[in-house]
């Protein structure tokens, strides 16, 4: 690896859009992204609040179990309608609290 990192392809400031994309003669430095990737707030943000009923269940086997495993979190997380993503989540957020 004794490739020096001046001449390297990563390092070059070659513009990242195709060519085909912009404008003949415009600087891609110029481009507004934010036509290109528009920010909608809405499909960004996908954060859901646990139900009082999810909350029961999740406190009751957190009081025995502080750190589910991945069998244990897929099988909350299908009788929760959630995700074993958010099931994983709420323990370690709990877990800071406790």
């Amino acid at each position: 690896m004794g490739a020096q990192h001046r001449g390297s392809a990563r390092y070059n400031s070659t513009p990242c859009l195709p060519t085909a994309v912009l404008e003949a003669g415009l600087d891609p430095a110029a481009v507004d992204f934010r036509n290109f990737f528009p920010y909608i707030p809405n499909e960004v943000k996908h954060r859901k609040r646990t139900s009082n009923d999810q909350a029961k269940v999740l406190e009751n086997i957190f009081d025995r179990n502080t750190k589910p495993d991945s069998a244990l979190r897929q099988r909350l997380a299908n009788e929760l309608d959630m995700t074993p993503r958010g099931v994983q989540v709420w323990f370690q957020n709990r877990e800071i609290d406790w």
